[in-house]
């Protein structure tokens, strides 16, 4: 039967013998300069992870687990939901046992869009600088935001509720407060980068090497 899109974390990103490959976040800025001096910038399209995946070597049965779906996602309206293998879990909790069975919640989202809190964490629970939670947002299709927290450091009182924790890139139109938040292996939507992928070479006839493709995280 046909994979229905997006694939999930463990029907592709966790199959993936990655020798690196980390999320950025790049800017979408242009800049103008006025006759005074003064430098003028504005973003001009939203900003979306993405990453440049390297495979390391692979065995010819760890090659027969993975490229065939590579070359699937490689198709139009294929998708699947990409994490950052640098940052599954907070860094205060590194395995994420001290969040336990606990389901954190959006409680509020600022004006500004770039202020949030949430709720449903275990009292005293710290999440740092760099940490990345995600969260579903809109109907058909459904979006998955995926945020980075600039916060040095923030720690849930004792009702499990966090003061203000600023993240980035900003909370996109169509976020809802009581959305359940993912800060184990949280993952966005993505899409392979058309024209991205290379098929690496073979090294004694059974090892697989140098095989890579970029991702961007989609909202559609």
């Amino acid at each position: 039967m046909a994979l229905t899109f997006p694939l999930s974390r463990a029907q592709f990103f966790d199959l993936l013998p990655l020798s690196s490959g980390h999320l950025v976040l790049p800017d979408t800025t242009r800049t103008s300069r006025t006759q005074g001096g003064e430098i003028l910038r504005a973003e001009y399209a939203a900003r979306l992870w993405e990453a440049e995946l390297r495979l390391g070597p692979m065995t010819a049965d760890e090659a027969a687990a993975v490229l065939p779906l590579v070359h699937l996602l490689g198709g139009a309206g294929a998708s699947f939901m990409l994490a950052d293998a640098t940052r599954l879990f907070p860094r205060r909790d590194p395995t994420g046992g001290l969040l336990g069975s606990a389901a954190p919640a959006l409680n509020s989202i600022g004006a500004n869009r770039r202020d949030i809190t949430l709720k449903g964490l275990p009292a005293g629970y710290i999440l740092s600088r760099r940490d990345l939670l995600a969260f579903p947002y809109g109907a058909t299709p459904t979006r998955y935001a995926l945020h980075e927290i600039v916060n040095a450091q923030v720690t849930a009182n004792p009702d499990g509720t966090t003061p203000a924790i600023e993240v980035v890139p900003p909370v996109r139109e169509g976020a809802a407060v009581d959305a359940p938040v993912t800060l184990k292996r949280p993952a966005c939507k993505a899409i392979i980068v058309p024209r991205s992928f290379q098929s690496g070479s073979m090294r004694s006839g059974t090892i697989t090497e140098g095989v890579s493709f970029r991702v961007q995280q989609t909202l559609r």
